[in-house]
């Protein structure tokens, strides 16, 4: 239908015109969200950080003779014997001045000591039976009209020899039911074996863990 220089749609028309566009811009919108989401993601990893730390160097060191084997702290050192009746291996702290005495074989059964540490063999190795005594004459009877200075005494069920004369020093040895300074340990390479070993402390505090680390380390080849 017409009317002078005009054209007059109907609104129907338009209507499908207006729908027909609209579709048109949905698809359009439809198809770029399933084209971006089929895309790839880029993943931007920051660099890996490494580093490299080395073990921490061991406070001990092993001590190697021919006949057995023992950790001893970094700290201390070997000194050597020139001239004595025994076989004897010691070693000293650099800090403290401690000292360390290994008898083997040969076993001075009449030294006297100041403090007691029970041990026993358990073949090449050896088992502590507590810890180190207090000074003996806290807990050795003497007599009153004695002037000896070397007495009997007794600790865990081990004989010893209290040095009840020098009773200022911190002197530690080690006994089993052996005998008096004695144990026997035994391998099957070396068989049996007599070690004795006293432990010097020069402090006003003794600490008698390095003992106990050679002790409890201690094993006959």
């Amino acid at each position: 239908m017409y009317r002078f220089n005009k054209r007059i749609y109907k609104h129907k028309t338009r209507y499908i015109f207006l729908f027909t566009v609209s579709l048109i811009f949905i698809g359009l919108i439809v198809y770029f969200v399933i084209l971006l989401s089929h895309q790839k993601a880029t993943i931007h990893q920051s660099q890996a950080i490494v580093k490299y730390y080395s073990a921490p160097s061991s406070p001990n060191q092993t001590i190697n003779e021919p006949d057995f084997t023992f950790s001893l702290p970094k700290t201390w050192r070997t000194v050597s014997i020139h001239s004595s009746l025994y076989k004897i291996f010691q070693f000293q702290s650099n800090r403290s001045n401690d000292v360390l005495d290994i008898y083997q074989s040969v076993i001075p059964v009449n030294m006297a000591v100041n403090r007691e540490l029970s041990v026993q063999a358990v073949g090449s190795s050896i088992l502590l039976n507590g810890t180190v005594s207090s000074n003996c004459i806290n807990f050795t009877k003497t007599s009153s009209n004695t002037t000896a200075t070397i007495v009997s005494a007794r600790w865990q069920g081990v004989n010893f020899l209290c040095d009840s004369g020098n009773y200022e020093r911190d002197v530690v040895g080690t006994g089993s039911k052996a005998g008096i300074n004695t144990l026997i340990l035994r391998s099957p390479s070396l068989g049996a074996q007599q070690f004795f070993f006293t432990f010097t402390s020069y402090s006003v505090q003794p600490n008698f863990n390095v003992l106990y680390q050679v002790l409890n380390s201690f094993r006959l080849k």
